[in-house]
């Protein structure tokens, strides 16, 4: 069986953004939105659990609020432009593509995730997320761990979340 827990991420030469070393020996920083409803601080708080159970880091753990924060798409950049995988939530009768996701707003592309091709989507109009995750955050924690260490964890997809396709 293999270990989920110890594991090497993709070598890469370790670089400083701010304060905040990336790359290297540091752990993996990601870039997600909680999809909990934003006054429901538990199940906000458990998804980030999940990401930091999972082995990543989450790069919007500093902020200080509960639940949702409005922030522009320049403050999102500064902080997650440089991020190793991106996640996003949506509702569509069919799967995002990269090109889907560059037409929505042309910026996205500037993200290191969208442009090394780590971006996940989870369409939520296709899976039961919300239905799901709430009583089997181990099915959520399973996904994640094979979407950040995928050295470790070999299977194409997830319950939830799947690599963008061009």
């Amino acid at each position: 069986m293999t270990d989920l827990f110890n594991y090497h991420p993709r070598l890469s030469h370790e670089v400083s953004v701010g304060n905040r070393p990336l790359g290297g020996e540091q752990p993996l920083r990601i870039q997600s939105m909680t999809t909990a409803v934003t006054t429901d601080t538990e199940a906000c708080v458990k998804q980030c659990i999940a990401i930091f159970d999972a082995g990543a880091d989450y790069v919007f753990s500093d902020l200080k609020n509960s639940g949702s924060s409005p922030l522009s798409f320049e403050t999102v950049y500064e902080k997650a432009k440089d991020a190793d995988i991106w996640l996003i939530k949506y509702n569509m009768p069919e799967d995002k593509t990269y090109r889907d996701l560059k037409n929505d707003y042309a910026p996205y592309a500037g993200f290191r995730a969208f442009r090394e091709r780590w971006v996940y989507g989870c369409n939520t109009g296709r899976v039961p997320y919300y239905e799901e995750t709430p009583f089997h955050p181990e099915w959520l924690l399973e996904d994640l761990i094979k979407i950040f260490h995928p050295d470790v964890a070999k299977a194409e997809g997830g319950r939830y979340f799947r690599k963008l396709a061009d």
